[in-house]
Order: C-alpha cells, then sequence, then structure tokens
C-alpha cells in the first residue's frame, strides 16, 4: 500500500476511534506530544505519525496498530466494540456471577439449530 493511501486509511482510523472515546486533536497532540498542527496533517490523511506515536494512540485506544494502519470493515469494528462493552462489564463481575453469566452463554449457544 502506497504511504498516502495508508495516511488516509490511517486518518479514516483515527477520526472515528476519536469520536467514539470523544477525543479532540487536542487530545491526541496532548498524548504524543505532538502540536496541534502536526495531528490535524494526521487526521486530514496529509501525513503518517511515526510508529511510536501511532503505538502510544494504540495503546491509549486498547487497539493493536493494524487496528489504526488498515482498512477496517463495520463489521469488524462492531465487533471488537462488542468485546470491549462486554469485557468491561465482565471485569465488574463477582465470582458467582460471571459463573451464572457463562452458564447463560453456554445455554443460549446450545439453543441452536
Amino acid at each position: 500500500i502506497m504511504a498516502k493511501q495508508t495516511a488516509e486509511i490511517f486518518a479514516n482510523n483515527l477520526n472515528r476511534y476519536m469520536r467514539l472515546y470523544n477525543m479532540n486533536q487536542s487530545d491526541v497532540a496532548r498524548l504524543t506530544g505532538s502540536t496541534h498542527q502536526v495531528v490535524s496533517r494526521w487526521c486530514s490523511g496529509k501525513t503518517l505519525p511515526r510508529m511510536g506515536n501511532i503505538q502510544i494512540l494504540a495503546d491509549h485506544l486498547g487497539v493493536y496498530k493494524s487496528e489504526l494502519l488498515e482498512e477496517q470493515n463495520a463489521e469488524n469494528i462492531n465487533r471488537v466494540q462488542r468485546l470491549k462493552q462486554f469485557t468491561r462489564l465482565y471485569n465488574e463481575l463477582t465470582e458467582d456471577e460471571a459463573e451464572e453469566l457463562f452458564r447463560y452463554a453456554e445455554f443460549i449457544k446450545s439453543k441452536r439449530k
């Protein structure tokens, strides 16, 4: 993939995650130690951040670098977000609640034809 294409894909993914996490360009600039102008160029697909900054963003967003650098389809994005929501909920459960949830998931799965 050419650098320009990658920069555009990155911009699409970054902008989507920024909306999802209610972040603005100033937040991204602070996080990466970059200027607002530099982040503006990332968000518009004009330039691509250095790999270190991509890693900082990926770590902060809880995603793999590939989720920022590669084209993502809507189904994959929705599945990843659902999994993150589920994980947050699961982590708040007691052991007994987690066991009950697991049994319920097995029950739902068993109803498939």
